[in-house]
């Protein structure tokens, strides 16, 4: 059986779309994070964890927390505890956060994500709850009829100053970019590590492989923004939309399409 460590860190490094996650055991101990990419975008809340304070503090997490992050983690599933865990849409967020790779926490601790992760289920009861979205975590996503030529130029266009950073990539050729450098970044190094899982991700909100689709991932970045992702002609958008990403992200696809 997998270690209880070894199971947190599983959950994070199957977590793609924004989630809250909740970790709780049953002395009381808790800590909630919001993570997305397979990264630890912050910690959120904890309770019963000596140190997490110095992790509660920091709106974006990097690299130079590895070491508390990790500190944390050791002492949440101190004595073998059983971990049980609660996923949610995130919420809104203050400040920039690319997150912390779960790979390079899971290097700190001498796990290996690839030895463990056929049996780490096993220490995690259940599967995550999934939490209806509601309010401001709410994630719409339409699904659409085969889009027409142009649609991508179209939909950006139809967006306007609402889509205020996106990439496109058709496999791995880049087919345009657009917006400040530090948003578009971010979104360049997911895709770069992510394009598969997320093709995978995608292809389960639709009922063929391949068909066009678009869902906002959640407020991952800048506090009001939201991040999208639409995949149609064989490529895939990923955007950063400021205010309200649902009602632009639907106005654009159906005038895109029509």
């Amino acid at each position: 059986m997998a270690s209880p460590l070894a199971a947190l860190l599983r959950e994070i490094n199957e977590t793609l779309l924004g989630r809250s996650l909740v970790f709780s055991t049953e002395a009381g101990a808790s800590l909630s994070l919001d993570v997305a990419g397979r990264r630890v975008l912050r910690v959120t809340a904890a309770s019963g964890i000596a140190g997490a304070e110095a992790c509660l503090g920091v709106p974006a997490l990097d690299d130079a927390n590895r070491e508390d992050l990790a500190g944390v983690f050791s002492t949440l599933v101190a004595g073998d505890a059983t971990l049980r865990v609660i996923a949610a849409p995130l919420g809104r967020s203050e400040g920039l956060s690319v997150g912390l790779p779960v790979a390079r926490l899971a290097d700190h601790l001498g796990i290996d994500l690839n030895d463990e992760i056929a049996d780490a289920a096993e220490a995690v009861e259940g599967e995550a709850e999934a939490v209806e979205s509601v309010g401001d975590g709410a994630e719409p996503h339409v699904q659409a009829d085969p889009a027409p030529p142009g649609f991508l130029p179209t939909f950006i266009a139809r967006m306007g100053d609402g889509l205020t950073a996106w990439l496109i990539r058709a496999g791995t050729e880049e087919q345009g970019r657009s917006g400040p450098e530090e948003m578009v970044a971010p979104l360049e190094d997911f895709l770069n590590d992510e394009a598969d899982a997320l093709m995978q991700q995608l292809d389960r909100m639709t009922q063929a492989a391949g068909e066009p689709v678009c869902t906002v991932l959640g407020n991952d970045l800048v506090s009001g923004h939201s991040i999208l992702c639409l995949r149609a002609e064989g490529a895939v958008l990923l955007g950063v939309v400021a205010g309200d990403a649902a009602g632009k992200v639907l106005a654009a696809w159906n005038a895109a399409r029509g």
